[in-house]
């Protein structure tokens, strides 16, 4: 047992550590990084916050697993439908460590199904399917 806590808080302070934040960086700057995708959601809740700074181009928040370029945001909008954003860049603070600033793409409405309607104006683009949120924090025991 106590082999799997030292092992789990050497995966911890790597994520912390400069080597891996260079990565982030780097992945950032140029491209949406390879690998799965995360979902996150607008909401106002201590240490899982995310919201608008100006909507509708970026957000703040306090996440534990920030987001990386790639990732969706679903946020409420006043129609009653779900807006379906992408995460174009992340700026990580340092104080506190889990503190962001993102720029944000619209891609459209949330169907429900795993599908985004795109949309310009009242008519309908095209439908895209968007990557199920698949990364997950596992500890083994």
């Amino acid at each position: 047992m106590t082999a799997i806590l030292l092992r789990l808080y050497a995966a911890i302070r790597y994520r912390m550590s400069a080597p891996f934040r260079a990565e982030v960086d780097r992945a950032s700057a140029t491209h949406y990084p390879e690998g799965p995708r995360k979902h996150y959601r607008i909401r106002q809740s201590w240490g899982d916050r995310v919201s608008w700074l100006t909507y509708p181009d970026s957000v703040t928040g306090n996440q534990a697993i920030p987001p990386m370029p790639g990732d969706y945001l679903f946020a409420p909008l006043r129609s009653g439908r779900t807006g379906v954003f992408r995460f174009r860049t992340v700026e990580r603070k340092a104080d506190p460590p889990d503190y962001f600033f993102a720029e944000v793409d619209a891609l459209g409405y949330d169907l429900g199904d795993g599908r985004v309607e795109v949309r310009r104006g009242d008519e309908v683009v095209r439908i895209d399917a968007i990557e199920p949120d698949t990364r997950r924090v596992v500890f083994l025991v």
